[in-house]
């Protein structure tokens, strides 16, 4: 699909929701990822011991959790002809009409924190 530009903000605005819950998925996820890496480094280094099995177990099921929903909610805003582009800057893309021809179009539906 194509979209004008007023076509785009509408659109933008009603996504915002889904995208800004995808932006908070995406920073869990990263801070998660930051968390096990810190836990196995300081078991490894400082304690010298291996790291805690159960709790990289239970970091591991919920990164993949987050992955799964990630990916579902940029695949529902694909189907809705809108590419997310960057999560951690909250880019969204469209396309849209110009007067050369047709152009790539990013809106941000959130600022990044």
């Amino acid at each position: 699909m194509i979209f004008t530009v007023e076509e785009a903000n509408h659109l933008l605005e009603e996504l915002r929701p889904r995208i800004e819950r995808l932006i908070k998925l995406k920073r869990e996820f990263n801070t998660l990822q930051t968390e096990t890496e810190v836990l196995s480094c300081v078991r490894r280094r400082v304690a010298r011991q291996p790291p805690n099995a159960q709790e990289l177990k239970r970091q591991q099921q919920r990164r993949t959790l987050l992955l799964e929903q990630i990916a579902q909610g940029a695949a529902a805003s694909s189907a809705a002809a809108v590419l997310v582009k960057d999560l951690d800057k909250g880019l969204v893309d469209f396309y849209a009409p110009r007067a050369t021809g047709w152009c790539s179009c990013a809106g941000r539906s959130a600022s990044p924190r």
